[in-house]
């Protein structure tokens, strides 16, 4: 299990997160709700071709502390979703945060279901925007590079020029976004506004 551990945290960037599990709850006859957190060093998707692993810690809460002590050695990026107890992570430079346009857009599409919201509707069509046109970009500039990795016709590319191009497409789509809060649009006191301000 240690070798694992250090494995996975000598990458350069890891995905984060944690799920509830219900753990026996001793001489109580119940259970009680745990939590397994998930380290991954998986970065295929951009060329590189090091073993993905995962590594999982258990622990009773989900307290900050938990990420903050499994991640007290590793410096590198990290991917996780919006998590407050993932903040602290950030403070002292060691690691960098990468959002996740993907739990961003959870948030506004369970908006849209439960309200028919105009505004969750407007940033689906924003996000799903950004997406294409990291896609479309891969297409025209690079298409010698690009392979086709499943039905959703996502693209590996080399080291490096995967990034250029989502840093190109991201910083259109984040200005964009980030125009539209500040027009008072999107309201940055309602529980969504927390979530997803860039």
């Amino acid at each position: 299990m240690e070798a694992l551990r250090r494995y996975v945290m000598s990458a350069g960037k890891l995905h984060a997160d944690d799920t509830p599990v219900p753990v026996l709850a001793q001489g109580k006859g119940n259970t009680k709700t745990g939590r397994l957190w998930t380290y991954v060093r998986d970065d295929r998707p951009a060329g590189d071709t090091t073993a993905p692993a995962v590594w999982f810690a258990y622990s009773p809460d989900r307290k900050g502390e938990h990420p903050e002590r499994h991640l007290q050695n590793f410096s590198g990026i990290l991917q996780a979703d919006a998590y407050a107890g993932f903040n602290q992570l950030y403070h002292d430079g060691q690691i960098q945060q990468a959002s996740c346009w993907a739990h961003v857009r959870r948030h506004f599409y369970d908006l849209e279901q439960a309200h028919a919201s105009a505004v969750a509707r407007e940033a689906l069509v924003r996000i799903s925007a950004r997406t294409q046109e990291s896609r479309d970009q891969c297409l025209n500039d690079c298409d010698s590079y690009c392979l086709r990795r499943d039905h959703f016709a996502e693209r590996v590319l080399p080291i490096g020029l995967g990034r250029k191009v989502r840093e190109r497409s991201k910083m259109v789509t984040s200005t964009h976004m980030f125009a539209w809060q500040v027009q008072g649009e999107l309201v940055p006191k309602c529980p969504l506004g927390d979530d997803v301000m860039l």
